[in-house]
């Protein structure tokens, strides 16, 4: 790591590692429930029925997981390489207060509303 981190971005650092820890936990866990659900055998169609909406509900909820996990690293990465809380629109500093919110913001508040507004249609 060339990049010195200061003592906020030691706090995020901390705080993102905790986090990546936890999603790796979700999701090893997840993975283990999801192999779990496919062993059962003698059952009705409603029960098949019932174990594939439950399957394709942890899926989803694993994919996010996932989605989540790689916000985390790449979060990560900006911090060591110097660009974390930089917005990636505006190039703009990204508010504490917002990064302690949203550790792997990569818009400023400004920046995410607009972005917000444009998805509205």
């Amino acid at each position: 790591m060339d990049y010195k981190l200061n003592d906020f971005e030691k706090k995020m650092e901390a705080a993102l590692i905790e986090k990546k820890k936890a999603l790796r936990i979700k999701i090893s866990e997840s993975n283990n429930e999801f192999k779990t659900k496919d062993e059962g055998s003698g059952k009705d169609s409603i029960d098949l029925a019932s174990d594939d909406l439950i399957s394709q509900r942890m899926e989803a909820i694993s994919h996010h997981d996932t989605v989540q996990l790689q916000a985390v690293e790449n979060a990560l990465n900006r911090l060591y390489t110097g660009r974390y809380g930089k917005c990636f629109k505006c190039g703009n500093k990204i508010p504490e207060s917002r990064l302690e919110a949203v550790p792997t913001a990569v818009f400023c508040i400004n920046c995410q509303n607009a972005s917000e507004k444009g998805n509205r249609h």
